[in-house]
């Protein structure tokens, strides 16, 4: 989850961690809070949008200007426990006249003319970590365009820098680092005389340490493999580099893990692992350890038996193909995503008029956002509004009034279209909550990481369709929802923009095409 401390960073001597999905939230719970500066939300490692943040060099920034940072003020290093700087680190060229700069992953100024250290790549990917009054050590080859995961430590004889898992280069390095209480940047150095070494690139969970990290926890925070690491357990993994204690089962009978297999009857086995006797044969239903006449009778008596799992909101919901995710507001269970339903709940296809028949439609319709043949507009900043085949992936469909107060309906069995007193609750739950409309909204697909989605309703910001047919408009600024009330030939709509923190209301032509959403009975 983004911004907390992943179970394999060891926890001590972490000073600051940092996931960098859009800010520089301290997830350590030391209260090391960063400021970003410029900075943009981008993709991370993992293809998470919005998980990283991305450093862009302008060149037209000037020698020392201040450009695109995170800043960390005190972030209390101590002069003698020696440190590690860990980072995912994703390269890009930088314009002239900066190309043939290093790039900062991690810095932090003397304040006497001289740095604490310079920890970053040269301009032809070599890393290099710079202690004042120590020396300067290089630590291997990153490639550009590829994320690199690169940890240096230092415990006051030695800097052992490890890239992507390994270890690159070791240095004898006595000395006492220099430190002083100012600030440790991300993506450059900060000095008296400007700013240097301008990181182009993307940094992902950023974390310092007030010790050196050992091989074995870097390998760890690198490439996690969990499991049991207590060697008195039965299932101790020797693979294992995190441990996790709820994994590990321990001898039933004193010590040892084979004394259970006592009390396995015929038919059964006894595993290590799991200190159980297991069938050792799932059709040797008689457990005499054999297939037998016994057992296909006993087989042929429980036919077509089905023991169903009942379904509970926060489940998949299977409609006309399509598995939509709900979710658990208060006392209200949503559909987490908008509608794309083609047809009614009976089967009866709806209209699907196109651009040129929308505008006179006066039965159940539904349109894809950017259909050719009527004006595009998009606000969207990650992606192209205007792409249909993205759109009805991502947006489902707009549909026109008469489609939200169909009588037969659009909505699963025992679900309805979501109705003025629907949003009405959820909007004093939300008050009630202390929430607003931003934790209604998806952390995807909003300008600016917007929305916290803290509710679980991902809100989408999908636009809208004029009922005259002509206009697409307001794709990646506001989502619309057609809400039905008591009188349903008045057109009322909810819906939700990034630049206010409250669910607005008003009325429509019933010909606008807006987004439903589905609520259970």
């Amino acid at each position: 989850m983004f911004g907390q401390v992943p179970d394999f960073f060891p926890q001590d001597g972490l000073l600051g961690f940092y996931s960098l999905d859009g800010t520089a939230s301290d997830g350590s719970g030391n209260g090391f809070e960063g400021t970003v500066y410029g900075a943009a939300p981008a993709m991370d490692r993992n293809g998470n949008e919005g998980g990283a943040l991305e450093f862009t060099v302008s060149a037209n920034g000037g020698w020392g200007a201040a450009q695109q940072r995170v800043v960390i003020e005190d972030p209390q290093l101590s002069q003698n426990d020696g440190f590690s700087l860990v980072s995912w680190v994703f390269l890009e060229e930088k314009p002239a006249p900066f190309n043939n700069r290093p790039h900062m992953i991690m810095g932090m100024w003397g304040g006497n003319g001289a740095s604490v250290f310079r920890h970053g790549v040269t301009y032809d990917g070599e890393l290099f970590l710079q202690l004042n009054e120590v020396g300067v050590f290089w630590g291997g080859q990153l490639n550009y365009g590829q994320w690199h995961h690169v940890v240096v430590t230092y415990d006051g004889n030695e800097v052992n820098q490890y890239l992507d898992g390994t270890l690159s280069a070791s240095h004898p390095a006595e000395g006492e680092h220099v430190v002083s209480g100012t600030d440790l940047t991300f993506g450059e150095l900060h000095m008296a005389n400007g700013h240097w070494y301008l990181l182009d690139g993307r940094l992902d969970e950023c974390a310092y340490y007030g010790r050196a990290l050992s091989g074995e926890e870097v390998l760890a925070i690198y490439a996690p493999v969990f499991g049991c690491m207590d060697e008195e357990a039965c299932n101790y993994d020797s693979a294992a580099n995190v441990h996790d204690g709820a994994f590990c089962v321990h001898a039933l009978v004193g010590d040892n893990c084979q004394a259970g297999a006592a009390a396995c009857g015929e038919g059964l086995y006894w595993d290590l692992a799991t200190q159980t006797c297991i069938i050792a044969n799932p059709s040797d239903t008689d457990f005499d350890g054999c297939v037998g006449m016994t057992d296909l009778l006993n087989l042929l008596s429980t036919f077509g038996v089905c023991n169903e799992i009942p379904w509970s909101c926060g489940d998949p919901l299977e409609h006309q193909g399509y598995d939509y995710a709900t979710v658990q507001i208060g006392e209200q269970c949503w559909f987490a995503e908008n509608l794309r339903s083609t047809v009614l709940s009976d089967g009866t296809p709806i209209d699907e008029p196109g651009v040129e028949g929308w505008s006179t439609a006066s039965n159940p319709a539904a349109i894809v956002y950017g259909t050719d043949g009527a004006t595009c507009h998009s606000d969207a900043a990650t992606f192209d509004g205007c792409d249909e085949e993205f759109m009805a992936s991502n947006f489902g469909l707009l549909y026109n009034w008469y489609a939200a107060v169909a009588e037969i309906g659009l909505c699963p069995s025992g679900w309805h279209v979501s109705s003025d007193m629907d949003w009405s609750n959820l909007e004093t739950w939300l008050s009630e909550s202390g929430l607003d409309a931003s934790d209604l909204a998806s952390q995807e697909l909003w300008p600016s990481s917007w929305g916290t989605n803290a509710t679980g309703f991902s809100a989408i910001p999908g636009g809208d369709f004029s009922g005259a047919g002509d206009n697409f408009d307001a794709v990646g600024y506001a989502g619309y929802w057609w809400t039905p009330g008591a009188v349903l030939d008045q057109p009322i709509l909810h819906h939700v923009d990034h630049q206010t923190l409250f669910i607005q209301e008003g009325s429509s032509n019933p010909h606008s095409g807006r987004s439903l959403r589905c609520v259970k009975d």
